[in-house]
């Protein structure tokens, strides 16, 4: 038996510009992760846990497909996937199969009420499932070239769970830790498995800290439920209809993001005012233009109501803060420079009716854990 674990995310710049090819965003990982346990079954049988969704799947692995054979296969898709694409691999790669037994939790963080928060759940979980598969059939997970063997095989198979490419900085995130991120070709998905590992990867990864001076504080907005899917598609609409404009507004976003991650690559290394200074402006700056592109795309990307909260943020102990990820108002992000100003911050947002979720920043990226599956 193995156990693999994989974090969530919180990506604090990159939002909309990263879904373009060059474009960098920069996404940390956090302290809660998604734990994958796997066990060895007799070959070709295979079984999917999860009780906190209620997956309880026996099924086979046959003709490189899994055959599930319970009604509740589709609570299980991305886990099935994970395990599924996993094996083609192994297989390709003349590894002997064993029948695997896969059980997943995820810290409490990643659900709020019953509902997503938004930390990268289905990516942790992708990330995490497929290093328990690889790791129980002998592949070492502190080898870096298995470890991009790992993150190709999580990004193909989250692509085809959710029936799409995305942009991938989630799944590089729980794969890698925290990282300035450019995303991959969407063709790279399209060939099998095995090809896709083979093939030469355009998307760049480049580890960088959150500096360890900053103090993260993170919210939930209740009654604030957006759909990220539905906003990047009026976004897509913006972009079809308005195409020199979209261009010149992503191209300038991308140059406030490099800018403001260019501070932080600084930073992590010495902290310096100039540098902060300079990191709050740019950074400000491509949260005001992700404003401005949600309202030339018929969005909330950041409604009025909230640019208040993040202002009224900063003078209750916030440096700077955001609503991470599409935006939308799910949840906010703030960036304090002493552990006072981040009570003085939490003070302030509860009584405002946020809901504080208990996060911090982890750099760690995915990992092979040393005791079994935690069973609380």
């Amino acid at each position: 038996m193995v156990t693999v674990s994989a974090p969530g995310k919180i990506l604090w710049m990159g939002g909309y510009s990263i879904i373009e090819p060059n474009n960098v965003g920069f996404v940390t990982s956090i302290d809660k992760r998604v734990y994958a346990e796997a066990t060895a079954l007799p070959f070709p049988h295979i079984e999917l846990k999860n009780e906190q969704l209620g997956i309880d799947c026996k099924g086979v692995y046959k003709n490189n497909k899994i055959i599930l054979d319970e009604m509740e296969q589709k609570k299980a898709t991305f886990i099935r996937d994970a395990v599924q694409f996993a094996l083609n691999y192994l297989e390709q790669r003349s590894v002997k199969l064993q029948g695997v037994k896969v059980k997943t939790k995820s810290d409490a963080a990643f659900n709020i009420d019953g509902a997503k928060s938004g930390l990268g759940s289905s990516a942790a979980v992708t990330v995490a499932t497929v290093g328990a598969v690889l790791s129980l059939h002998g592949i070492n997970l502190t080898d870096k070239k298995e470890i991009e063997v790992l993150h190709k095989i999580a990004q193909y198979s989250h692509c085809t769970s959710q029936g799409k490419a995305g942009s991938g900085f989630d799944v590089a995130a729980s794969t890698y830790g925290s990282i300035r991120y450019s995303r991959y070709s969407p063709e790279l998905v399209k060939m099998s498995v095995s090809q896709a590992v083979a093939s030469k990867w355009d998307y760049s990864v480049t580890p960088v800290n959150l500096p360890s001076f900053f103090y993260t504080v993170v919210a939930n907005i209740p009654n604030n439920s957006t759909s990220t899917t539905q906003m990047v598609a009026k976004v897509k609409e913006f972009k079809e209809k308005n195409k020199v404009e979209y261009s010149k507004s992503i191209s300038e976003l991308n140059e406030y993001n490099q800018k403001a991650i260019n501070c932080l690559e600084v930073l992590q290394v010495q902290r310096s005012e100039e540098k902060l200074t300079e990191f709050k402006k740019w950074f400000d700056a491509s949260r005001t233009l992700l404003k401005t592109l949600g309202e030339k795309s018929g969005i909330e990307i950041e409604s009025n109501e909230k640019t208040q909260l993040i202002a009224e943020s900063k003078k209750h102990g916030a440096f700077t803060a955001s609503l991470p990820g599409a935006g939308g108002g799910d949840s906010i992000a703030g960036l304090c420079l002493s552990q006072t100003d981040a009570v003085k911050l939490k003070t302030f947002w509860t009584k405002s009716r946020l809901e504080l979720l208990d996060i911090s920043i982890d750099n760690t990226g995915v990992k092979v854990e040393t005791s079994v599956l935690k069973r609380t």
